[in-house]
């Protein structure tokens, strides 16, 4: 069977390379013959070419199954993935993808879950907007005029983490720097950080949070999906 294999990373400075890995472990223990799809395109930006290029492959059936390592390289709208769906489960494509195996769920229960899921991630990243907002009116009205403390502190955890989940939300680089107080250097460096070989489960450079379905199971290697 022939399966349409999709990479993305986000910008020049990242690699699909530990994209390829878990893809290509995946495609022996199942006996695919993958065609690779490699681009480096923001998820946010439902045109890129190469995801064009699959999807009028598999509209016209030269692949049967679109395998990703995590949903969110080939989108980050909620909205998009749940018409990527449509179109796949029309041209008779099944989609594949490492990090969520509740992909392989009846059509109405795969779409569901992704649509609480996608509400519950909309919800967090909103919180968590708020809660940062707060934490620089706080600091601003203990005399500082950014919400920085004076100086060049160290960046605690609490801050690189939030500009990372803000990225991860759909927010620039520049707006998590703008809300956190933390250089776009810091979290890009962090960025890149979450795509080495020891995070390859996940979505590579990004470093977001699986759409993970309550009750699955975690640590799947690819030989048992």
């Amino acid at each position: 069977m022939r399966v349409a294999c999709y990479l993305r990373v986000s910008t020049d400075e990242q690699t699909v390379e530990n994209q390829r890995a878990p893809l290509e472990q995946l495609a022996r223990a199942r006996d695919w013959e993958p065609v690779w799809y490699e681009e480096t395109w923001s998820g946010r930006d439902d045109r890129r070419p190469q995801l064009q290029k699959l999807l009028e492959d598999c509209r016209k059936g030269r692949v049967q199954a679109v395998a990703v390592v995590a949903l969110d390289r080939l989108t980050r709208r909620v909205k998009t993935l749940l018409r990527m769906f449509e179109d796949f489960d029309r041209w008779g494509a099944r989609v594949v993808s490492i990090r969520e195996s509740w992909t392989d769920l009846p059509a109405n229960l795969r779409d569901l879950v992704v649509h609480v899921l996608g509400f519950c991630a909309e919800m967090e990243v909103a919180n968590l907007r708020e809660r940062t907002r707060a934490g620089m009116r706080r600091a601003k009205e203990k005399g500082t005029k950014t919400g920085r403390p004076i100086g060049r502190p160290r960046l605690s955890r609490t801050q690189l983490a939030g500009a990372v989940e803000l990225v991860q939300g759909g927010a620039s680089l520049r707006q998590a720097s703008r809300d956190t107080g933390v250089s776009v250097r810091a979290i890009r460096r962090r960025l890149d950080a979450l795509a080495a070989p020891q995070n390859v489960e996940g979505p590579g450079e990004e470093g977001s949070p699986p759409l993970q379905a309550p009750g699955a199971a975690k640590g799947s290697t690819a030989a048992s999906l």
